[in-house]
């Protein structure tokens, strides 16, 4: 991905811009439609949305695309370069997809009391352990993010990134 000067949006409430750096890696974002009803041997906790009957991958992506959401960076945030930013993507993401109508309920069928935006606040670990936590920021080069209740800004974290950034 090549960024140009004028596609750039500044960070909220940072009077510095983003370079580059030696430890920028463009990446590939994968998104794909299951067609089995079981969860993910990926991840240690899954929640499952129900999506209007006849949904496309196509459709799905230009509700991201045409919000200019798929223009984003996961940024460092501890000196062992640990990147943050996926949650606040997907979940920015899936209220979009809720808000066009595309997942039918905000609800997860597993826990519909839960919210995505609490869920997200977690890190489940092996064992049957977890952690809470503020969901690290990304930064959106050219979307602006809605606040509302699909998307509360409290859940997303005040810490700063650690490098890659220089003063205007």
């Amino acid at each position: 991905m090549e960024l140009c000067k004028d596609d750039l949006k500044p960070i909220d409430g940072v009077n510095e811009e983003w370079s580059a750096g030696n430890q920028y890696h463009p990446g590939t974002y994968e998104v794909e439609l299951r067609t089995h009803q079981d969860p993910s041997n990926r991840s240690l906790h899954t929640r499952t949305y129900n999506v209007r009957a006849g949904t496309t991958l196509g459709a799905i992506l230009d509700t991201v695309i045409g919000q200019r959401m798929h223009h984003f960076a996961f940024l460092p945030y501890t000196d062992r370069g640990s990147w943050k930013g996926c949650g606040d993507h997907t979940l920015h993401c899936w209220a979009a997809l809720v808000r066009a109508g595309i997942i039918t309920s905000p609800d997860s069928v597993e826990d519909p009391q839960v919210s995505l935006a609490d869920e997200m606040m977690i890190t489940y670990l092996t064992g049957g352990t977890h952690t809470a936590e503020m969901v690290g920021r990304g930064w959106w080069f050219q979307h602006d993010p809605v606040e509302d209740e699909l998307t509360p800004e409290a859940i997303l974290s005040n810490a700063r990134p650690t490098y890659q950034f220089r003063a205007l």
